[in-house]
């Protein structure tokens, strides 16, 4: 990085190291951003492509499979509650602000890609004993393509990668 070419293959550039040193990598990756480098960052640790990259590649198989980007992924949430009592059904002008509701027994799951303040507004009317709000994260993502009941896709491979450009 030190020659600042215009594009940087950073291939596990923070395998095997400690924590510090880690963290210095990845310091350097994002000045190389900063200064309009083109990286291609390559790892296994998602939460280090979370903090680094724009976009994400998921390879399954040798086939690119999904392309993320990570400003809309972080705007997806997941809100998990523990429901006291019959839920009323989720209204009509929110069916378009969640990809996903289900009830099952006491448990509440939405998820969501829009803004959270309809949704929370509607929650409050519910019998709701407890509730957990957390963005969807990129091993949400990884997992819907990296799942052993994957029948469409072929066989994964015994090592898999997912790939972050920043």
């Amino acid at each position: 990085l030190a020659s600042k070419p215009a594009f940087v293959l950073a291939d596990e550039p923070t395998a095997n190291l400690d924590p510090n040193v880690r963290g210095d990598v990845i310091s350097m990756i994002k000045e190389a951003q900063e200064r309009g480098q083109t990286v291609l960052f390559s790892s296994h640790v998602l939460s280090e492509i979370e903090e680094v990259c724009d976009r994400v590649v998921i390879v399954r198989a040798g086939q690119l499979v999904h392309t993320q980007i990570m400003a809309d992924l972080r705007r997806q949430h997941r809100i998990r509650a523990r429901l006291c009592g019959d839920m009323v059904p989720l209204p009509e002008s929110l069916q378009d602000e969640v990809t996903r509701c289900d009830v099952q027994e006491d448990r509440l799951l939405i998820e969501t890609p829009s803004e959270l303040s309809s949704i929370l507004r509607w929650l409050t009317s519910q019998p709701i004993e407890e509730v957990m709000i957390e963005p969807i994260g990129l091993r949400a993502v990884y997992d819907r393509f990296h799942s052993p009941n994957l029948a469409t896709l072929p066989a994964e491979p015994a090592s898999s990668a997912v790939d972050g450009t920043v």
